[in-house]
């Protein structure tokens, strides 16, 4: 009853067959063509029977779906890693998306993601292999990719842990 009472800004974004008795959906909130994996619903549904055996939901609100800054204010923001690194432009891609922090300016350092949602300039970089995140709305660096070779690539976490 709570799925088909989701509201019409959900879609599915994953739908998948495990096992040989499953299925797993997952369903997630849109603001402005941005999907919000911190506002979602994952259910698994028996396959033979459409007994709904699994339901969890997330609610996690974003503070905003409004950037206050533009893609290219956002790319400024990692200009001088991206530099430091001689990554070219043309091996850049950036998009909106929604996450939270990781990164600790203060203490330089790279933790498990925490905090409110934050609307984010996803910055790629090496076909993928490193991500940046730019908060949209401070032009603040919020996040690495979850790998500290990655945050080492970048000069921002040198710890050898």
């Amino acid at each position: 009853e709570e799925i088909a009472e989701l509201d019409a800004r959900y879609s599915i974004r994953f739908s998948e067959a495990f096992d040989d008795d499953y299925w797993r959906i997952t369903w997630e909130k849109e603001y402005n063509g941005i999907y919000n994996p911190y506002e979602s619903v994952n259910a698994v549904i028996n396959r033979r029977t459409l007994e709904l055996v699994s339901y969890k939901r997330f609610d996690e609100v974003p503070e905003t779906y409004i950037p206050s800054i533009s893609v290219a204010e956002a790319l400024e923001q990692v200009e001088d890693l991206l530099i430091d690194n001689n990554v070219d432009s043309s091996e850049v891609t950036c998009e909106l998306t929604f996450t939270k922090q990781n990164y600790d300016q203060i203490s330089n350092t790279v933790t498990g993601f925490n905090g409110e949602v934050r609307l984010a300039y996803l910055i790629k970089v090496f076909d993928g292999q490193v991500f940046l995140y730019v908060d949209a709305t401070t032009g603040d660096i919020i996040g690495y990719d979850k790998t500290r070779d990655a945050a080492k690539c970048f000069s921002i976490d040198s710890s050898d842990e």
